[in-house]
């Protein structure tokens, strides 16, 4: 059994803040810049946790022979 791919909610997670983050700019509660970096910010803190649930899980689903 493979690992469940998280890859796709971690997709949609990145594109719903960077929508979020830009309205916010697009309204005049930011500008641009600053909404891009906190874009990348919070995108780095979940990312990098995603990448650490990732490695967790490696040892428990060892590669198969195709």
């Amino acid at each position: 059994m493979r690992a469940p791919s998280r890859a796709a909610s971690t997709t949609l997670r990145a594109a719903d803040l960077l929508r979020r983050c830009l309205i916010e700019a697009a309204e005049g509660r930011g500008d641009l810049l600053g909404a891009v970096a906190d874009y990348e910010r919070q995108m780095f803190e979940y990312g990098a946790e995603a990448v650490r649930f990732s490695l967790a899980a490696l040892p428990a689903y060892p590669p198969t022979q195709a």
